[in-house]
């Protein structure tokens, strides 16, 4: 018999330094469970002034359109103020998702 296989549960932290620059990680699938701790954290952020953003993508094993969501309105936030949110590290599949969405042309993303 086949165990069914275990998922961690999805995470996410943020935090700002003292610039104004805000570090988020997220880890595990990023989906529609996910979307309060996202909107936790998109509140925390869009309370401050824009500053850059550096997304942690290094632990994402899915990104479904919830956390699509949640990029973009980081972005909406920080691009009239000159900043830029930075995708990292994201494994082969989401970078390709977010490739084919046309992410690529709106967020740096960086190579793990």
């Amino acid at each position: 018999m086949l165990e069914p296989h275990a998922h961690a549960a999805p995470q996410v932290s943020c935090g700002a330094d003292a610039n104004g620059d805000w570090r988020i990680e997220l880890h595990g699938e990023i989906d529609l469970n996910t979307d309060p701790l996202l909107d936790a954290t998109l509140a925390t952020v869009t309370d401050a002034a824009p500053g850059e953003i550096l997304v942690d993508l290094t632990d994402v094993t899915f990104l479904a359109s919830t956390g699509l969501g949640f990029l973009a309105q980081l972005r909406n936030h920080v691009a009239p103020a000159g900043h830029t949110v930075t995708l990292h590290a994201p494994h082969h599949a989401v970078r390709r998702a977010l490739t084919l969405i046309g992410f690529d042309q709106h967020f740096r993303i960086t190579a793990p």
